[in-house]
């Protein structure tokens, strides 16, 4: 209320108080409500390790980037592998474990054997692991 307050001195002559106090109020609320979460700065942290809002709070300290630099290698180099499996082990192989279809459903899609189907899958699982061997050692 005293920050709507100071601004009617800004704003010069203010005929009507009650419309002007009401106005800035509605407009705070509004204001208030599209904002959603209030933020904090980080120039208000404190430094104290018991407050919640402590720098410390919100620094990660399981965050490891050589870990993440791994990840990143080992999923650009599962991906390079599954882009060099045959088409039909590669299809077979990402609605299985990407889509999580079952062969049953893939077999009635398909209209191909089921047999069929597990043995591309199985043979896309033999090629990768090869193609892949090197990151498991």
């Amino acid at each position: 209320m005293l920050s709507v307050l100071a601004r009617a001195d800004n704003a010069g002559g203010v005929e009507n108080l009650a419309a002007y106090v009401y106005r800035s109020v509605r407009n705070k609320i509004v204001d208030y409500q599209r904002a959603g979460e209030k933020t904090v700065s980080l120039q208000e942290l404190s430094t104290d390790d018991d407050s919640p809002f402590s720098i410390d709070y919100f620094l990660d300290a399981s965050a490891d980037v050589a870990g993440e630099a791994e990840r990143k290698e080992r999923m650009r180099r599962l991906a390079e592998a599954i882009d060099r499996l045959e088409p039909k082990q590669r299809a077979v192989f990402l609605a299985t474990e990407l889509d999580k279809k079952t062969f049953q459903q893939l077999s009635e899609e398909w209209r191909e054997p089921m047999g069929t189907l597990l043995s591309r899958k199985c043979r896309a699982m033999k090629n990768l692991r090869e193609m892949l061997k090197d990151l498991n050692d």
